[in-house]
């Protein structure tokens, strides 16, 4: 597989032969074992590793999935009220009743934020509504406070 990746041909024909130039031939020795080293002696240490720590492996495992069953079989511990005393967002929600994040952040953080000052204002007046071809929502327009810039064909590449 990786003979026909043009990756390694073009690494090779750049960097390789650089390295080939400074350091000669015997870069080649040195890659080439270590890239046996490591496919092969790496794998056999992880599995003697895994041979001698297999039993407390498979305690630690049987414990962590009998807590995971315990906690979710627990009436009402997987709930939890959105309340100052739980979390420091207790709002907007959505119509789930979860908290919407992306609102309250949007929120947050555009506090005292005019059109005036906002780059990103700018940003879309010069990329126009469909930058990459995207289009963008139009509450992203709304929460900018400008209205959605038009298509024109200076502006669209």
């Amino acid at each position: 597989m990786n003979l026909t990746s043009p990756y390694p041909i073009l690494w090779w024909l750049t960097v390789g032969l650089v390295l080939i130039n400074q350091l000669g031939p015997a870069v080649l020795v040195g890659f080439f074992a270590g890239l046996l080293l490591w496919i092969t002696v790496f794998p056999l240490a992880l599995r003697e590793a895994q041979r001698h720590i297999a039993r407390a492996y498979q305690a630690v495992l049987a414990f962590s999935i009998v807590c995971l069953l315990a906690f979710a079989a627990w009436p009402g511990s997987s709930t939890f009220t959105v309340s100052p005393q739980t979390t420091y967002v207790t709002g907007p929600l959505d119509k789930d009743g979860y908290v919407d994040y992306v609102t309250a952040l949007n929120e947050r953080l555009g506090k005292g934020i005019t059109p005036e000052k906002n780059a990103n204002v700018l940003i879309c007046q010069a990329l126009g509504p469909h930058p990459e071809g995207s289009i963008l929502p139009a509450e992203y327009f709304q929460w900018l406070g400008i209205d959605p810039p038009r298509n024109n064909s200076s502006n669209e590449g």
